[in-house]
């Protein structure tokens, strides 16, 4: 289960009288929590460390990576994608379950660039993305990968 959460709160800027007469542009936030099998997260834990001991980082949380979700639905939209770019580990939670349902561990992450979508082909942020495509080469591509 990936969700996520997008926002630019706006402040009004009042004039003469009381009024408002516009508002600030705002800063964007993004956040998402994710909700995987517990063996998968410990693949990606694995993952980040080994980019972390690369890159000579503090621990596997220091590690920027990507979330990618492919999501398809009935006609006419088709397939369409969320690129989540720049996560890093706000918290990690896991526990010890009994019964028959699955250990999964639970994660808020913080997002570094405006979440992409991909509808028909095209590219739609909330935001203009200040960074290109190219600018972060440390993240680790494919970090998580949900539907396709």
């Amino acid at each position: 289960t990936i969700n996520w959460k997008e926002e630019v709160p706006r402040t009004p800027q009042d004039g003469m009288g009381g009024v408002s007469i516009g508002r600030t542009r705002g800063v964007y936030k993004a956040s998402v929590s994710v909700e995987i099998i517990k063996s998968q997260g410990d693949r990606l834990i694995y993952q980040l460390q080994v980019e972390a001991d690369r890159l000579g980082l503090d621990g596997w949380g220091d590690v920027p990576f990507n979330v990618e979700a492919k999501l398809r639905e009935a006609n006419p939209l088709g397939l369409s994608a969320i690129d989540i770019l720049g996560c890093k580990y706000i918290t990690h939670e896991e526990g010890i379950q009994t019964g028959g349902e699955a250990v999964v561990q639970k994660i808020e992450l913080s997002v570094l660039r405006p979440i992409r979508r991909t509808i028909n082909g095209k590219v739609c942020t909330m935001v203009r993305d200040p960074i290109d495509n190219n600018g972060i080469d440390t993240i680790i591509n494919g970090g998580i990968s949900v539907g396709g």
